[in-house]
């Protein structure tokens, strides 16, 4: 009733090319091109429009949405998210949505909040695909059109936000990578002098006054690369005897039910002397320890360990001499310490923005919650 779907131009192989080298070429949007609802523009091919009539119906404008039509990731959706005219291919459905009683852009983001209905409009089969029949008769929430532009305007702000954060994130991820890439590959059986498995700590001896300790959990929950201060204590038992961690040791988890889980670093970098717990690993060296904490936290590591560890529906434990088995890149200890104080600043930066983002995120969600619900329901 508020929309007319367009199915996408065919368009021959020998009727497209790789580029444009004359500048009078239109992009062609394949099913490819379409990741996370918006265009990616990697391996676009080209066609020239005066080859084809009619061209116009399939031209994609900005702001206007697809689906896909066929194959395996049917009902996926597409949002022309930047200024550019494209030509959508015969893969894809284009909705003409009646825009004197509905907002473009509200549409959207129905649309994404009903994509388990329109994943039930897939015919499966050797190759899936809409039952456009089915998908016509979606009924979907129709607000005043100004409710429905307050409610977008919502929606892409929190998306907006969202999307920030994650690029904030990927950066990280990305600098951590670059910087640890290149040198001699070492061994950390190598370079540690002394290794030990931390003291049995249950969770009625943690007190809020007493020795400081890092419990096995928080490696993963309370701290990322280094810790100055443990926020937990212990009280010790008369005449036993402990082995503690002292500045610069590098504390390494021992067990995990994941791959990633499993050896999570953790550079000591405090005064105090302090315990850790017995599903850690204790390595004295003389490195730094924010370097080794970083370098064992790089993508490649994930792949070390799927080769090292034992796998099985869960994995329960590693010895050191596996944990010792690790390899990372060892440049000189002047190098490490620029590269950890470099990574050590950008994650700052990162941790700033992602504590303030999430903020405004779970301030816009309050917001907009009855925009949401109505929406929704």
């Amino acid at each position: 009733e508020i929309c007319e779907f367009q199915r996408g131009l065919t368009i021959s192989e020998k009727d497209q090319f790789k580029e444009n080298i004359e500048g009078d070429l239109l992009p062609i949007i394949k099913i490819g091109n379409i990741q996370d609802t918006e265009i990616v523009k990697n391996n676009l091919c080209w066609l020239d429009p005066n080859k084809f009539q009619n061209i116009d119906q399939f031209y994609f404008l900005p702001g206007e949405i697809l689906i896909v039509n066929t194959g395996f990731t049917s009902g996926k959706i597409g949002w022309n998210n930047s200024n550019t005219k494209y030509v959508f291919y015969s893969g894809f459905l284009k909705l003409k949505p009646q825009l004197e009683i509905i907002n473009q852009k509200y549409l959207f983001y129905v649309l994404l909040r009903n994509q388990e209905n329109i994943n039930s409009c897939i015919l499966m089969g050797v190759r899936p695909a809409l039952d456009l029949y089915k998908v016509k008769k979606l009924k979907i929430p129709l607000p005043p059109l100004k409710q429905q532009e307050k409610i977008a305007k919502w929606l892409e702000t929190f998306s907006s936000l969202e999307r920030q954060l994650e690029r904030h994130k990927t950066q990280y991820r990305y600098y951590l990578n670059r910087l640890m890439r290149g040198g001699r590959l070492v061994e950390l059986k190598k370079i540690i002098k002394e290794s030990f498995t931390g003291t049995l700590i249950t969770k009625s001896q943690i007190t809020t006054e007493g020795t400081p300790c890092i419990r096995y959990g928080e490696i993963y929950t309370s701290y990322d690369i280094w810790c100055e201060t443990p926020t937990s204590h212990i009280t010790l038992e008369s005449g036993k005897k402990y082995k503690y961690c002292e500045k610069n040791d590098l504390l390494i988890t021992k067990v995990g039910e994941t791959i990633s889980e499993i050896a999570k670093p953790l550079a000591y970098v405090g005064e105090q002397k302090i315990l850790a717990d017995s599903a850690t690993i204790v390595l004295l060296h003389e490195q730094n320890a924010k370097y080794l904490a970083y370098a064992l936290s790089k993508d490649d590591i994930k792949k070390q360990k799927a080769k090292l560890f034992d796998q099985g529906p869960a994995i329960a434990n590693i010895r050191i001499d596996q944990a010792l088995k690790l390899q990372i890149p060892l440049p000189s200890l002047e190098k490490q310490e620029k590269i950890a104080n470099w990574l050590d600043r950008f994650r700052e930066l990162t941790e700033n923005i992602s504590k303030g983002l999430p903020k405004e995120i779970l301030l816009l969600k309050q917001q907009s919650r009855y925009y949401r619900e109505k929406l929704i329901n």
